[in-house]
């Protein structure tokens, strides 16, 4: 009896502790997003693309839109390794293929192995969207 009372309260105290890390998380990951944002209107790149993988880290579904800014970031600082994966999460989220033919992906675009790379994968990942959509 007293093992279950403890094993009872143990289950209690991490519930409430573990409620209780998602509001800090989600304030670290909006501090995050903004000190990208702020590095962004000083056109620094590569500092604002650190601020949104951080924050990435502490969300497991970070929103499309600085995914979206993310992904701009890495073709900024012409990592287009990362604009493939960032891309493919943005198609996950709904993005279809003509969003990438922005004027802002063109660098993407002119990385022949890396944009076939997300060519080939899209139709893939658009199903994967399409089916999560349906059990909604």
């Amino acid at each position: 009896m007293k093992n279950s009372s403890i094993s009872f309260f143990f289950v209690l105290f991490y519930s409430f502790w573990s409620m209780a890390q998602i509001p800090s998380r989600l304030q670290n990951y909006n501090s995050l997003i903004n000190q990208a944002e702020v590095a962004i209107c000083d056109s620094n790149y590569s500092i604002a693309f650190e601020h949104y993988t951080k924050a990435f880290d502490l969300l497991e579904y970070p929103f499309a839109q600085d995914i979206c800014n993310a992904s701009i970031c890495s073709i900024m600082i012409r990592d287009f390794q990362s604009t493939l994966q960032l891309s493919q999460r943005l198609v996950l989220k709904g993005c279809e293929l003509e969003f990438f033919y922005k004027s802002s992906y063109k660098e993407f675009r002119k990385d022949k192995i890396k944009w076939s790379l997300f060519i080939k994968k899209y139709p893939f990942l658009r199903k994967e969207f399409l089916k999560n959509m349906t059990k909604i």
